[in-house]
């Protein structure tokens, strides 16, 4: 039992990486309703994305949505804010037009000081990024019906920014929630179907 578990995990790790190469493991069917949903999300937030709220790509088959953190959360905390709870129920709409897709979500944060009342609850940057990730799992789950065995929660903390942590301009952009629709065949683990 234990081998098998390493060889999923394994393939799961495989995926990923290939999911990000210039070889990819997506058929053209894959790509083309990535590119779809992709380019329909786009319409439908377009006035989020001018105002630098959330960004939209497609890649090898996935649907990749960056929301800001000052867009979805308040300052140094895990709630949502009422904009953004709208804007996960329009993603609804689109997450049930890709039945077969694994809904993952994952919690980034910035390096930087933090108040002692907030390091109490998130002592470090993984704290706080697990718990936006999974604010928006159960908001997805418990308010807009996504089933549960569809979602992932993950945090990186402050450990992979995609702008420097020298500026506050580049903080803003490392504090964010990705939300990527992947399909199933992308994503292996122990119980998968």
């Amino acid at each position: 039992m234990k081998k098998s578990k390493t060889i999923v995990m394994t393939l799961a790790l495989f995926a990923f990486a290939c999911a990000g190469s210039k070889e990819s493991i997506v058929d053209s069917r894959d790509a083309a309703e990535a590119t779809a949903m992709g380019q329909s999300l786009k319409e439908k937030f377009k006035e989020d994305i001018a105002a630098g709220n959330m960004e939209v790509l497609e890649r090898n088959g996935i649907v990749f949505l960056y929301i800001h953190d000052k867009f979805a959360f308040n300052p140094n905390s895990a709630d949502l804010t009422p904009a953004f709870q709208g804007k996960l129920k329009n993603l609804n709409d689109e997450f049930s037009k890709a039945s077969g897709s694994i809904i993952r979500v994952e919690g980034h944060t910035a390096t930087g000081a933090m108040s002692a009342a907030d390091l109490k609850k998130y002592p470090t940057s993984w704290e706080l990024g697990a718990a936006r990730a999974v604010a928006v799992v159960r908001y997805l789950q418990e308010k807009c019906g996504v089933t549960p065995n569809r979602l992932v929660a993950l945090s990186f903390g402050a450990y992979r920014p995609i702008a420097s942590n020298g500026s506050e301009a580049g903080k803003a952009k490392n504090r964010r929630v990705e939300i990527s629709i992947v399909k199933k065949g992308l994503l292996y683990s122990s119980t998968a179907d």
